[in-house]
């Protein structure tokens, strides 16, 4: 997967607490298939502002979170 699809995928983030699945397409069957795993789950809006940069045979490859600001400069 490159840098930019595994940036849009949806969230999933847990910080020692409840899993939080961001909400959106799939996500009642991700908190369904967590809680199912024992997991304590809520649906949440999340928007980390994730970016990217992935060096692959001496090249920068970038990807930014389409749900916040930011842009890739570049290829």
């Amino acid at each position: 997967m490159d840098p930019q699809e595994a940036v849009d995928l949806p969230h999933v983030v847990n910080l020692n607490g409840a899993t939080r699945v961001e909400e959106g397409d799939g996500a009642q069957q991700t908190a369904d298939a967590l809680t199912a795993l024992g997991h304590e789950v809520s649906i949440a809006n999340l928007n980390s502002g994730l970016h990217v940069i992935k060096l692959e045979n001496g090249e920068l490859i970038g990807a930014a979170d389409k749900r916040r600001e930011g842009q890739v400069m570049g290829r």
